[in-house]
């Protein structure tokens, strides 16, 4: 059996399929709310806790230790871009796996959603954006010794859960393969390689780089038992949650187009080298090449603006109203998913009336988009235009919101592309779709024909393993 493992930024999820199946098989899941933030850090830091997200793994395994005996194939994905370091450690196989972490030192996960990049850098470094590893290596001054980034190795999350479920190789070099090498900056797709030239120039050193390993490689073998899985099961290399998303919904139908919300948003489609070639020859401001599957790449818009943005408004401005309330008349504060249902319900509802007419409108970026001039997070803003005596509602506010994502994320793409992307066929996939009716209802509405999949990253990834079994190579 294929376990695959997503290590996203809002939740854990853990999907175990056969070798041999039909496409809708499926043997177990689980998913876990990440809650893996780290409080208290200075405004514009994101960072993610390595324990946290490993106590969200060892509850999700334990949920499904029958059918982790029978799994063969162990392969991660999850979020790309961010950054954590460690350092060797002198493993005993008999030791419990928390103590590992701390006798590697591994650092807190740098999120994509970090902007403790300062303008003077983003000046100086005028090819890197926040939230990229390497940008965040870089600045904080990774290979000096005061830097609080100082490990040995560096890599994603799921760079370092692969490197724990190997056994904890002593003078080991990190594997990754080109979609996460990507995401990192300072990569050139089309050649695969790192931009080590202008790396040396700024004193990164490269020789922690990772190496750049195809998407059918076994990294290797689990030494003991792992978190319920056997010894000897086969580690492939770690893939890029944006890929496997992709791959989950497109694999019988590579000319459709892919809107994948999560806490950010990418919308885009599958092309060759050579269409790439031809797509650059205009100016295509925001566009992105994520390398793909073999020879191919995603001509993507990636947004930093998603389901953040819901949750912005919901647990920062709604759920504080609430509880504020509640708690100074002696009342406990309801969960809150409770919160959320009120807020999309009064979308739905609004919606069902009919306010098709735009009304209240959410335009513009709560999160600065990595293509915009200035990517402080001082300088992003997004306003709730058209409100009225008889439109300023909970309803209208919440279907403006839920709206504006979809059309957000459709203008820009066709904005970036220069119209040259048609998206005849859509196809939508994200846990959101599933979990919020009112998005689910718009993405139909905005994209006419749109089909949501239920299927996510972590079962992409396992669809991978299976249709590439024959493939795979050490």
């Amino acid at each position: 059996m294929i376990c695959a493992i997503d290590f996203g930024t809002a939740s854990l999820k853990v999907s175990v399929l056969p070798v041999y199946g039909s496409e809708n098989d499926s043997i177990a899941s689980q998913q876990l709310e990440s809650n893996a933030d780290v409080v208290g850090l200075p405004p514009g830091y994101r960072e993610q806790s390595p324990y946290k997200i490993f106590d969200n793994l060892k509850a999700a395994t334990t949920n499904i230790l029958l059918h982790l005996n029978d799994v063969d194939h162990v392969i991660m994905t999850g979020q790309m871009h961010g950054i954590v370091t460690w350092e060797d450690v002198s493993f005993d196989l008999s030791a419990d796996l928390e103590s590992v972490l701390e006798s590697a030192r591994v650092s807190n996960l740098i999120t994509w959603e970090d902007q403790r990049l300062t303008d003077t850098f983003l000046a100086e470094n005028p090819s890197i954006h926040p939230g990229y590893g390497l940008a965040s290596l870089l600045f904080e001054n990774y290979g000096s010794s005061s830097s609080k980034m100082s490990g040995k190795y560096w890599g994603s999350i799921m760079d370092f859960f692969a490197w724990m479920f190997l056994g904890c190789p002593r003078n080991y070099t990190v594997k990754t393969t080109s979609q996460l090498a990507n995401s990192f900056g300072y990569f050139d797709p089309l050649k695969n390689s790192f931009d080590y030239d202008t790396l040396r120039a700024r004193k990164f050193p490269v020789e922690t780089l990772p190496s750049i390993v195809s998407d059918c490689t076994i990294m290797g073998l689990t030494k003991s038992t792992v978190l319920g899985f056997p010894e000897g099961v086969k580690v492939l290399v770690p893939m890029g949650d944006t890929q496997c998303a992709f791959y989950s919904v497109i694999r019988s139908c590579t000319d459709s187009l892919v809107l994948n919300l999560g806490t950010s948003c990418q919308i885009g489609k599958v092309l060759s080298s050579e269409e790439i070639v031809l797509m650059t020859n205009g100016a295509l401001q925001g566009l992105e090449f994520f390398p793909y599957i073999g020879e191919t790449f995603l001509a993507v818009f990636a947004s930093m603006n998603g389901g953040n943005n819901l949750e912005q408004f919901v647990e920062h401005v709604f759920a504080p109203l609430i509880c504020g309330v509640l708690n100074d008349s002696d009342k406990s504060s309801p969960p809150i998913d409770d919160i959320y249902k009120v807020f999309i319900d009064a979308g739905i509802l609004e919606h069902c009336r009919g306010s098709r007419n735009p009304g209240v409108q959410f335009q513009g970026d709560l999160y600065s988009e990595r293509n915009s001039h200035s990517v402080s997070a001082s300088t992003s803003h997004a306003s709730l235009l058209c409100l009225s005596s008889l439109s300023c509602n909970l309803g209208q506010i919440s279907l403006a919101i839920h709206r504006g994502l979809i059309n957000n994320a459709r203008d820009v793409f066709i904005k970036a592309s220069n119209g040259k992307l048609l998206y005849d066929k859509v196809v939508a996939v994200g846990n959101i779709f599933r979990k919020n009716q009112l998005l689910n209802k718009l993405v139909r509405e905005i994209f006419p024909g749109c089909v949501i999949s239920d299927s996510d990253s972590s079962r992409g990834a396992a669809l991978f393993v299976r249709d590439n079994v024959k493939n795979l190579h050490t």
